[in-house]
């Protein structure tokens, strides 16, 4: 090989082998859990575990008497051990959402949203209904140990529904800034796959 021929060799780039069936992706740590995301951004899935313990003494069940207000059985028990996975799938705005409850083996929850509009979202699967604060907000961020009584009688629960939820809201910009005011409009429209409590609902809210 002469000197030139060699020249030509050296000079030439080299070409690196791809992995056409790999996805760059990294992993992080966070409020969400163990976070695993690609470089894209169209997947991601946060892993998250949450265990309550609860113990109750001298009883654990409500006094429906004065009679019950003797009673002395001290009890222990796995509230809720959970398991949860969210993320996206294709795009940030197609979001999924599963919970599985291992201490009454049970799946709580498992729905898809398409997000892709700030005033609107479309929710189909099983998960909670959108009825009272109280109830849709996580009992894992709830400021006491558990809910009120009356959140029972007050929920429609968990059902399996296709839900439209929309929001929209805006500042009425007065003369005194202090007196500034947000108003805010909101609808949710649920149907039940199982043909109860279809529902329409409007809210109308202003915040001083």
């Amino acid at each position: 090989m002469d000197t030139k021929a060699a020249e030509e060799v050296l000079e030439k780039p080299v070409l690196k082998k791809e992995n056409k069936g790999s996805i760059p992706a990294g992993i992080s740590y966070g409020k969400n859990g163990f976070e695993f995301r690609t470089d894209n951004d169209k997947f991601s899935l946060a892993i998250q575990n949450r265990v309550q313990a609860r113990y109750a003494e001298p009883f654990d069940t409500d006094p429906r008497t004065l009679a019950d207000l003797e009673r002395d059985e001290n009890s222990f028990m796995i509230r809720r051990a959970r398991t949860k996975l969210t993320g996206h799938a294709y795009a940030p705005w197609l979001k999924y959402y599963l919970q599985y409850d291992w201490s009454q083996p049970a799946l709580r929850d498992l729905n898809l949203t398409i997000d892709k509009y700030k005033w609107a979202q479309v929710r189909v699967g099983r998960g909670k209904v959108s009825y009272n604060n109280e109830r849709v907000t996580s009992s894992g961020s709830q400021q006491f140990v558990n809910r009120s009584i009356v959140n029972d009688i007050f929920t429609v629960d968990r059902q399996q529904d296709i839900e439209v939820a929309g929001r929209y809201a805006f500042v009425d910009m007065d003369t005194h800034r202090d007196n500034d005011k947000q108003t805010e409009f909101s609808a949710v429209i649920n149907y039940f796959l199982k043909g109860r409590y279809n529902k329409l609902s409007l809210e109308y809210a202003v915040c001083l």
